[in-house]
């Protein structure tokens, strides 16, 4: 008799993904040392914070800002850190995992898991796509819900 897998859950939250839950000591899944130390870092426009949407400013080449229009195609990831003053610039490293916490807002429309995400009117914020919305605006998937307001939740980050 060939055995039968267990049932999934219906549903699976941060209780049963402990390793991809944010903290409010660790807002993201930290990347091992190595990957780290290696990661590039990018000039930012103005200050981020950690779990910030950013995207290319189209009007400063080479640039990171925050995005602040619903669906931007121009979305490039989410800030890992704080932005840093180094080498007379502001400068920005993007997440390298593939289960960032990232700043959400469900004014519009509250956020489930499965909903696909992308960059809101709220400067840095994700917020639920809209039907139909190109593959190049995605941010990613929610693996949390929020209900209202703003927020953060974790996602799995579409790579790009």
């Amino acid at each position: 008799m060939i055995p039968v897998p267990p049932t999934p859950p219906d549903h699976v939250g941060p209780e049963e993904l402990p390793s991809l839950t944010p903290s409010a000591a660790s807002p993201l899944v930290p990347a091992p040392p190595a990957i780290q130390a290696s990661a590039p870092t990018w000039a930012v426009l103005e200050t981020v914070e950690a779990g910030d949407v950013l995207v290319l400013d189209t009007e400063h080449p080479g640039e990171l800002r925050r995005s602040a229009s619903p669906s931007d195609p121009n979305v490039v990831g989410v800030a890992a850190a704080d932005s840093v003053k180094a080498d007379g610039s502001l400068k920005a490293t993007l997440v390298d995992t593939l289960y960032p916490s990232v700043k959400a807002d469900a004014a519009t429309a509250p956020i489930r898991p499965g909903d696909l995400l992308v960059s809101g009117a709220t400067p840095g914020h994700v917020m639920r796509a809209p039907e139909g919305a190109a593959l190049a605006t995605i941010v990613g998937k929610a693996m949390q819900a929020l209900e209202s307001g703003t927020g953060r939740v974790t996602i799995s980050r579409t790579p790009r």
